[in-house]
């Protein structure tokens, strides 16, 4: 039996730190969510030289801009902007996500841990 205090598999926490997690385990809630995207045309170089490689461009090279606002989540209220682009992988479309910026640090740690997203702390504000 494990000595109260110690940490050991019963008492340690969903995320690192074990004993001081920065997010809590699943599942994860969201509500009142509002976002909005912008695709538009970018340069064909440029999101070639930005893919790995058995991604294609779809054509036209389109990136897509989207920003979120969550009033109310598990991790708490956040803001969010993500940059992607759309590709194809053997015939099959899909959209490659460059960037991702949150204003808070449990989705920017549980994005990058959980869900393997390139995610960075930044101010965001919608006015």
């Amino acid at each position: 039996m494990a000595k109260q205090g110690y940490l050991n598999l019963k008492n340690a926490q969903y995320s690192m730190p074990a004993d001081a997690a920065a997010y809590q385990s699943p599942p994860f809630y969201y509500r009142n969510t509002r976002s909005i995207s912008v695709a538009f045309e970018t340069d064909t170089e440029a999101a070639l030289q930005a893919l790995p490689a058995p991604l294609a461009i779809a054509e036209p090279a389109t990136a897509v801009l989207s920003f979120y606002e969550y009033p109310w989540t598990t991790f708490g209220p956040y803001n969010e902007a993500i940059l992607s682009i759309l590709v194809e992988h053997k015939g099959r479309p899909m959209s490659y996500i460059m960037h991702i910026a949150v204003t808070t640090e449990p989705p920017m740690l549980a994005g990058r841990e959980i869900w393997g997203f390139p995610k960075k702390l930044a101010q965001i504000e919608f006015k």
